[in-house]
């Protein structure tokens, strides 16, 4: 149900607002008897993973009552009466009342956090309020972490790689159904001129079909984002890249995280799926909103497959074909990725207005997957400078294509420039001590302007 109706019936009082439970940020699902047993405790031996799963988040011995913490949720401040009850569970580290997710101590958070049983609503909720707080200098935001949404060790995070340069990085993202080896050219081309670039994985690629049918977006996401801690851990600046997908996931990544993004280098960004390539009627599929449907439908990868150069193409639909996906992807693409990727464009769209870092867009004149206007809505929306290239003998992918020299050189260009104007913005003049006049030098602090016509 949705938030509305189940604000009314709390209201109304039909229903006992400890038999809703929240699974999305305005979707509440109604307890069955079996379900409505399990009691809250300030000292929680399970929680919620995923939207509606219980976990441990201890062993638990048998005869012990299983327990969950009500408070881990995001409640609508138009709620205020109702979303604050007296505790009597009694623990050792009881709180005294039940609220949400704001009263929620951090090491309880953490806790939660280390076992994946945060639902994206509530991380999404705590990572603005980190981003709010630093903003504000404000000491009492919550100390979380990006965590990945599968653990070390999977087959999420077995096709990546780093490669290691400078203080200078760049994290690269490859497209749907695609592969890290999307980005190898350009990853090498990068890090000989001293860049440190790090190719993560997505959640769900490199596997199966089912692999990827079955993955979300914020699991695509929060392998990203595991990348890009582990980059920030090797950099002191750090640009954020992709193709197709994968620049899309990048504006995302800029707009929730500002402290961590400082640049923006996208491939062939594709918010709406209209190049020439795609048939009519698979536009018909916009109008599909649900995953059972979605997975009704399959979308093959279609000649000339994204790529100009004949011997190219050819090699990429060898390796499609090969049986092995962690090469070149799968050679046909779920229908429920493709509404995973609707719906990562809608929340990236939102935010679009909240991205101010400098941008480069590349994109082909002729690529066959997304037409040149999707280049047009990121210049006319993003909030920061905007730089674009189009190119002339190109499709789709143009990080193998033929023109991925062209791509490689620009995009060096372009990371040393605003590497270069970020350290001169960060640069302080020491003091310098003048005896004559017994005086100190001014401390400079030389001011980065940019323009989005100064191109």
């Amino acid at each position: 149900m949705s938030r509305l109706r189940c604000a009314s019936r709390i209201l109304a009082r039909r229903a006992s607002g400890s038999d809703l439970l929240q699974v999305r940020r305005n979707l509440y699902i109604h307890l069955d008897a079996l379900s409505r047993r399990f009691n809250h405790s300030c000292e929680a031996n399970a929680a919620l993973h995923r939207s509606n799963a219980l976990i441990a988040l201890v062993d638990i011995p048998k005869g012990v009552e299983i327990t969950f913490d009500y408070a881990v949720t995001r409640v609508p401040a138009f709620w205020s009466p109702y979303r604050r009850v007296r505790c009597t569970c009694e623990t050792a580290d009881c709180r005294g009342h039940i609220h949400d997710v704001d009263s929620v101590p951090d090491e309880t958070l953490h806790r939660h956090q280390k076992a994946s049983a945060l639902n994206d609503y509530v991380r999404e909720y705590l990572h603005a309020r980190i981003d709010h707080a630093a903003e504000s200098g404000t000491a009492s935001a919550p100390t979380l972490t990006v965590q990945p949404a599968v653990a070390a060790g999977t087959f999420a995070d077995e096709n990546g790689f780093l490669l290691k340069g400078g203080r200078v990085g760049a994290l690269l993202l490859h497209g749907l159904g695609g592969t890290p080896n999307e980005m190898r050219d350009v990853a090498e081309g990068l890090n000989a001129a001293g860049i440190t670039v790090m190719c993560p994985q997505l959640a769900g690629h490199c596997g199966s079909y089912d692999d990827l049918k079955e993955t979300r977006w914020a699991e695509w996401l929060r392998s990203a984002e595991a990348g890009l801690l582990r980059l920030r851990a090797e950099c002191d600046f750090v640009v954020v890249g992709g193709l197709s997908n994968g620049a899309v996931l990048s504006l995302y990544m800029a707009a929730e995280h500002p402290n961590l993004v400082d640049g923006l280098v996208l491939y062939a960004p594709t918010i709406w799926l209209n190049g020439w390539v795609v048939p009519p009627h698979a536009h018909l599929f916009r109008l599909v909103q649900h995953k059972a449907l979605a997975d009704r439908f399959d979308f093959p990868d279609l000649p000339p497959h994204g790529i100009k150069d004949p011997v190219i193409r050819q090699q990429i639909h060898d390796a499609m074909h090969s049986g092995d996906s962690s090469v070149a992807g799968v050679p046909v693409t779920p229908g429920a990725a493709v509404l995973e990727h609707r719906r990562l464009v809608k929340a990236t769209l939102a935010r679009l207005s909240s991205i101010h870092q400098p941008t480069l867009v590349m994109h082909a004149r002729e690529d066959d997957y997304a037409d040149l206007n999707n280049v047009l809505h990121l210049m006319r929306n993003l909030a920061g400078p905007v730089d674009t290239a189009v190119l002339e003998d190109s499709y789709h992918i143009i990080t193998a294509d033929r023109q991925k020299d062209v791509v490689i050189t620009r995009s060096i260009e372009y990371i040393e420039r605003i590497s270069k104007h970020h350290q001169q913005a960060q640069y302080v003049r020491p003091a310098v001590a003048v005896p004559a006049l017994g005086i100190q030098g001014r401390q400079l602090r030389p001011a980065f302007t940019a323009n989005r016509n100064d191109r």
